[in-house]
């Protein structure tokens, strides 16, 4: 629906709407006589209101996320009236720009444009160590680190949206990029973990903040200290004894804290090493985990505890651990997860399960903060535009029920200018509903079957028959779409990704059989059809993959992708050269083909599985399943 803008009312809002009619998605052109709009700002609202009369709207709104969430249910076509209650005074995004991904200030303009619309007024940035300190070269070395200059351009452009930019980093633990260096030696506690109680870590510490402080005109920061396994228990103990890691904890959260007061910022960690350290199992989620009273009082009465969980599809457990926050003396903020990790294409179906249950929990529970976490662990290989139905999803559920059917593919076509149904049938590169339920599997099928060594093939006996039809049917939805819009590269990456994994997934099926049942004639068509097909598909994925990284990232980081593509295209032909081998004479064996997959935990469903790279491309990974 086309609008047009009365920009004598606009006021405060005309930054955002002049960035919007000059770079975004067509916000404000269609078919038809445009309605005029006005904006009247009430700032005791919490929300907005929309009445139309004529052609002419009126926007009432508290804040300019209400206007501009407002401004795409109109271009939605919404009907009026229309009242919506903000549930939350913050609601954010976080993007992980910093697992091998960095997102470059271009591509983070674009997302700021589609969350304003979404309604969203916070965005966090974690950053790790990708961010430039002066006087430590080693911070973010070759990893695509933003300059002072590239921050403050995010957080200026962010601002005239109404949109806070939180940065989120980390003090404590997932620190292993740094303390690889033998510049950061003496900081060492255990592998990723800060050594607490130093005084050159106050001093790193004491940088980190100054440069956020410098870059960023929010007051807030994430200090992070999440995941800070095995803390107390290395060099530190070697050196200082054995100590409660409950206290060494909240000694270092009380020097960072000071640290933060002395710069005018308010601090908010992770929550979960509070819980772990009171479990006996080292759970986050563990009911009998035990937090001692004098632990609690410990904690920094400014700090506010971020509660993430994206592991529960009941809204029951989200209300019992936020109560459990309470008890701590602690408000907490809320963070739910959009299942991009580990992942080529976010995993729509489960993101919406823990999405819908943990915000109906904190909507019932009256918490005033959220935000969606988009992590790329592994690699960051998920294409960043799938994210973005993920966040409208949070969104909704942020106001209320989540809209379905015509409204959210409209909503979502003003937010983000792409078509809802084609990101969620990509969903399917990881959702097989044949094999079981979708909005509880953990599989990440879309990536481990790609990686997964085809002469080895130690993980075959979790590739189900169904599997191959399910790639070639879902490659063929995806090919027949005759979009031109803004996701039709995605499109085209998912489709290519589908029909690589309908052809691997296939190989891997037929060719042990093929070799042991002494099938010359089939191995002969793998060797002479199939393999050379799925070479040439594996490379244009590749290209690809390359194309939306380099539009979307900085090119630091791709190098990783590449190996990994190179290595499967390595083995690929290795496979091809063994089978011709034994084709010319069947009494050079296949050593690789005489052993029998096995099934790594019998009875457990393949949904239950999830595999990173290092997992699936081969057996000599040390990492856990």
């Amino acid at each position: 629906r086309p609008v047009e803008i009365d920009w004598e009312s606009a006021g405060p809002l005309e930054p955002a709407l002049r960035e919007l009619s000059s770079n975004s998605i067509d916000i404000f052109l269609g078919e038809g006589t445009p309605v005029r709009l006005s904006f009247f700002h009430q700032p005791d609202s919490e929300g907005f209101s929309y009445t139309e009369e004529g052609r002419r709207g009126v926007i009432a709104y508290g804040l300019p996320c209400d206007a501009l969430r407002a401004l795409a249910r109109v271009r939605a076509g919404v009907v009026a009236p229309l009242q919506e209650d903000r549930n939350f005074d913050a609601l954010g995004v976080m993007l992980d720009v910093s697992r091998n991904g960095v997102l470059t200030p271009f591509s983070i303009k674009k997302l700021i444009r589609s969350f304003a619309l979404m309604g969203i007024n916070t965005l966090q940035l974690y950053l790790e160590d990708v961010y430039s300190i002066e006087g430590e070269p080693f911070f973010g070395y070759f990893r695509g680190r933003y300059t002072e200059g590239e921050l403050k351009e995010i957080d200026a452009y962010a601002s005239l949206f109404g949109i806070e930019v939180v940065p989120c980093i980390q003090t404590l633990g997932h620190l292993e990029q740094i303390l690889q260096w033998p510049a950061y030696a003496d900081l060492l506690d255990v592998p990723a973990v800060l050594m607490a109680g130093e005084a050159r870590t106050g001093i790193l510490v004491g940088k980190m903040l100054d440069t956020m402080s410098a870059c960023f005109r929010s007051r807030r920061i994430h200090i992070g200290m999440d995941e800070a396994h095995g803390m107390a228990l290395g060099r530190y103990r070697q050196k200082n004894g054995l100590r409660r890691p409950f206290d060494v904890l909240n000694e270092h959260l009380q020097v960072v804290t000071n640290l933060c007061r002395e710069r005018g910022l308010e601090p908010q960690i992770w929550s979960d090493m509070y819980f772990r350290l009171g479990s006996v199992s080292n759970n986050y989620y563990d009911r009998e985990s035990q937090i001692p009273e004098g632990v609690a009082a410990g904690i920094p009465p400014e700090v506010t505890l971020v509660y993430w969980d994206y592991y529960h599809w009941t809204s029951d457990f989200y209300t019992e651990w936020i109560a459990r926050h309470r008890k701590l003396g602690k408000e907490p903020v809320f963070a739910a997860g959009a299942w991009t990790w580990d992942r080529v294409w976010t995993h729509y179906p489960l993101a919406f399960a823990g999405i819908n249950a943990g915000m109906e929990a904190a909507r019932k529970a009256g918490l005033r903060e959220a935000f969606v976490t988009l992590w790329g662990d592994d690699g960051t290989e998920c294409d960043p535009f799938s994210m973005l139905p993920a966040v409208q999803y949070f969104v909704e559920c942020a106001y209320g029920m989540p809209l379905e059917g015509e409204p959210i593919t409209q909503l979502f076509a003003a937010t983000c200018g792409a078509r809802w149904d084609r990101c969620l049938l990509a969903g399917g590169l990881d959702a097989i509903p044949d094999l079981g339920p979708v909005q509880n599997s953990y599989a990440n099928f879309g990536k481990w079957i790609l990686w997964h060594d085809p002469l080895l093939g130690f993980l075959e006996a979790h590739i189900a028959e169904c599997v191959p039809d399910h790639y070639r049917n879902l490659a063929a939805a995806l090919e027949d779409d005759s979009n031109s819009g803004q996701e039709s590269p995605h499109c085209r990456f998912a489709a290519c990704l589908a029909r690589v994994l309908a052809a691997k997934s296939r190989l891997h099926r037929d060719i042990r059989p093929a070799y042991q049942n002494k099938d010359n004639q089939t191995l002969r068509q793998v060797v002479e059809q199939d393999l050379p097909s799925l070479v040439r598909g594996v490379e244009e994925l590749q290209t690809l993959h390359r194309g939306i990284w380099m539009e979307w990232r900085k090119p630091f980081g791709w190098d990783v992708l590449e190996r990994r593509y190179a290595g499967l295209l390595s083995r690929l032909r290795t496979l091809g050269r063994e089978l011709s081998v034994h084709l010319d004479d069947p009494r050079r064996l296949i050593p690789e083909m005489e052993e029998e997959p096995l099934r790594l935990l019998p009875g457990k469903q393949d949904t239950d599985f999830h595999f990173n790279h290092a997992r699936s491309s081969s057996v000599n990974a040390r990492n856990s399943i």
